[in-house]
């Protein structure tokens, strides 16, 4: 399954590379993007359908009743008949549980239509057209999260409401589920198979996982656009689904953990990294080439919020002393994945934008290809041909980090995040191959690693 929120600007720079002079303001165009992936066919997209649903309200359910405790968890499991623990897993919609979701994603559409922002070209897509998006999301995040803090602070947001959004929380995901990710997913079917819009393959069920169309909008309006409202919206939610639980944490115990502290801040500053460089997620595949269906919809509306916040919720249902060196080596190994995040995108883009410019002090060394087009070796692309990725694991392992344990709960993000990777890399290879050829095998002698040198 692949979603885009961790990976905003992991895209290879190999694919992104063109002499091609655009508008001011606008990325370089894009050339021979590569097709839609999709690697699951009809059984492979039934069994994530309704599996990735199954796993995602099962280690809810496991935290909130029995602490994270999978032995626990599974002997209820056995212990009950399948009716009782569907019921248990995905309990009906409540009238409180509708209007808080509907209400969430009415006020963030608000917001993202008034507040101000800028408009900015996406790359070029597969049909050669260019979208433009409207940029406000860093104001959009920072405010959401401040209206929480104040609202609690200052007692506007009740504790009973805190108390019941806590207490319907499996009721709050089956809402999602219902309304949001298969009735949305249906309704972006239809639209694009009756107005005969998109790209579908012609399976029907592998249409519905994969999406009819890349792009769907309303009338083509820019801040209609479904892919990039709602991956924004579900990362805010991330880290307002964490604060929520720090919020609890403070209010049963009387105090805020150092882990819980600590978990909610690199969640924070992830995130805030995303909305200051909100733009560069349009150069991910998921956007210029993967349609908006079910896969996309459920990853943006319900699997980040609902599986990346488990460490959070975790943490809340087994408390931990945390020592205080945990701190310094928490936040050091965060900085230390972010820098190499951020330098290996930042030099993919320095060499799009002027080849010649040194990097790390020195002049740039690359590949010449017999398809024009020069292949990175130096600095971070010369340690590996994905050390953006590499970087983006450290930082995911630092999420789980600071609940102190060797549960896979807490390390979650990080277990999914190093999956999805590592099937982006195979991709990208076999793309790069196709298109390299021989080159490619030379570029590959040249930078062996992918994204650990000497292991991976």
């Amino acid at each position: 399954v692949s979603f885009a929120p961790l990976e905003f600007c992991s895209s290879n720079m190999r694919q992104r590379t063109s002499t091609t002079e655009v508008p001011s303001g606008a990325p370089k165009k894009v050339q021979n993007v590569p097709e839609i992936d999709r690697f699951a066919g009809t059984f492979g997209s039934l069994v994530l359908i309704f599996g990735i649903p199954f796993v995602v309200a099962l280690l809810n359910w496991s935290c909130q009743h029995f602490d994270g405790n999978l032995a626990l968890t599974l002997g209820n499991i056995l212990a009950s008949d399948p009716l009782t623990l569907f019921h248990s897993l995905f309990p009906s919609p409540t009238s409180f549980s509708i209007q808080l979701v509907f209400g969430w994603f009415v006020s963030q559409f608000l917001l993202h239509v008034l507040v101000p922002g800028y408009m900015y070209t996406g790359f070029e897509l597969k049909d050669g057209s260019r979208l433009p998006y409207k940029m406000n999301g860093l104001v959009c995040y920072l405010f959401t999260l401040w209206l929480f803090v104040a609202g609690v602070y200052f007692d506007y947001i009740p504790t009973s409401v805190l108390d019941q959004v806590y207490l319907e929380w499996q009721s709050i995901h089956t809402t999602v589920l219902v309304y949001f990710t298969f009735g949305f997913s249906f309704i972006l079917y239809f639209k694009g198979f009756l107005l005969k819009q998109g790209d579908p393959c012609g399976n029907p069920i592998v249409d519905f996982f994969y999406g009819y169309e890349a792009n769907p909008r309303v009338f083509g309006i820019p801040v209609s656009d479904f892919k990039f409202f709602f991956e924004g919206r579900a990362l805010t939610l991330w880290v307002l689904i964490g604060f929520f639980y720090a919020e609890r944490e403070i209010r049963t115990t009387g105090s805020l953990s150092v882990s819980m502290f600590l978990t909610c801040l690199v969640h924070f500053l992830y995130i805030l990294h995303y909305n200051v460089h909100e733009e560069n997620v349009l150069s991910v595949v998921d956007f210029t080439s993967e349609h908006q269906g079910f896969m996309l919809q459920y990853g943006n509306t319900a699997f980040v919020p609902f599986c990346y916040t488990l460490p959070e919720l975790y943490i809340l249902k087994n408390p931990v002393h945390t020592p205080l060196w945990l701190v310094p080596l928490t936040l050091g190994l965060y900085i230390f994945g972010y820098i190499i995040f951020a330098q290996t995108n930042s030099q993919k883009k320095q060499f799009r934008e002027d080849p010649t410019k040194p990097i790390w002090g020195k002049a740039p060394k690359v590949l010449r290809t017999s398809s024009g087009r020069n292949l990175l070796i130096c600095g971070w692309w010369g340690i590996g041909r994905k050390m953006n990725y590499t970087g983006d694991l450290i930082q995911a392992f630092t999420f789980g980090l600071p609940a102190l344990s060797f549960h896979i709960i807490p390390f979650i993000n990080l277990i999914f995040l190093t999956s999805l990777l590592i099937q982006r890399e195979r991709r990208d290879f076999r793309y790069c191959k196709l298109r390299y050829g021989k080159d490619w095998d030379e570029y590959c002698e040249k930078v062996p690693a992918a994204m650990i040198p000497y292991v991976y």
